[in-house]
């Protein structure tokens, strides 16, 4: 992925997804794979910030490994799960790759094919479901492959034709996997003021955490509460290269402002994320 995604811009993609998951109640680990699964992060438990932040850590610390062994990748994460994953969850795997299994003997490649087709028959039987992101940004990667992954396992497909559009595609997989649904709230451009005013609602029932994703540049974020005061307690904010997501911990229903000040004429484009804690007894 040197190539494809010369900036690193997945790195933002991997910590806006991390932000979004729930303060506690969540565990993850992590692959970084080529021709073979060359570093590994065990599955942690996410009970704060300080857990998210050693699993962003570890991606932003990866090298880069040669060839496509998307078997052993998929083989490794599954491993993981078996030995540290939590049964009482469900499982899911994330597979980002820029291409297709591609090794560099004709030997290695069928090795790594057929140990493909046994780990998607592992998760299979384990009721795994694989989201795979295939990051395409020169055109010349076959998507066949990455595709077939995710049918066979429950997961869904998502090309990338720009790294910057990583992140989009990952905040898609959390509100698929978590069954929550993202809400637009503004797509616009910062006017002479250089102030947005954004009136967003949060429900009475059911509403553990409010994410805000903020895609563009801004010189500052406060959501307002239903009282009319600052939200300045119960927040988190998580900035990135090209966004910034602010976490609502200290949840009250009613009518909120989300104010945003920026350099006039400059793109922005914010979405709203529920995390919910709802269930039905039947």
């Amino acid at each position: 992925m040197e190539d494809s995604d010369a900036d690193r811009l997945r790195m933002d993609a991997v910590e806006q997804f991390m932000g979004l998951l729930t303060e506690e109640g969540n565990v993850v680990g992590g692959i970084i794979f080529g021709g073979y699964a060359a570093e590994s992060l065990p599955p942690v438990a996410i009970d704060s910030q300080e857990d998210k932040d050693a699993v962003n850590q570890f991606f932003y610390n990866s090298g880069f490994v040669s060839y496509t062994n998307i078997g052993a990748g998929l083989t490794a994460a599954e491993e993981m799960l078996a030995e540290g994953g939590d049964p009482s969850l469900p499982s899911v795997i994330i597979l980002l790759s820029d291409g297709n299994t591609a090794m560099e003997t004709d030997e290695a490649l069928e090795e790594a094919l057929n140990l493909k087709a046994e780990a998607i028959q592992t998760a299979r039987d384990n009721g795994a479901e694989i989201y795979t992101v295939c990051l395409n940004v020169d055109g010349s990667a076959d998507v066949t492959e990455m595709q077939q992954i995710s049918s066979a396992t429950g997961g869904v497909f998502q090309e990338v034709a720009r790294p910057e559009d990583l992140k989009d595609v990952l905040s898609t997989f959390y509100t698929l996997i978590y069954g929550t649904s993202t809400i637009p709230l503004v797509e616009d451009v910062f006017p002479e003021s250089g102030r947005i005013e954004t009136p967003f609602q949060v429900p009475g029932i059911g509403v553990e955490e409010v994410n805000i994703v903020i895609n563009g540049q801004t010189t500052s974020i406060t959501p307002i509460r239903p009282d009319g005061t600052p939200c300045d307690t119960g927040l988190q904010v998580t900035s990135g290269r090209s966004f910034s997501l602010v976490k609502i911990l200290d949840v009250e229903p009613g009518d909120w402002t989300l104010v945003t000040t920026g350099v006039p004429g400059d793109e922005i484009r914010v979405n709203m994320v529920y995390n919910t804690n709802l269930s039905v007894l039947t």
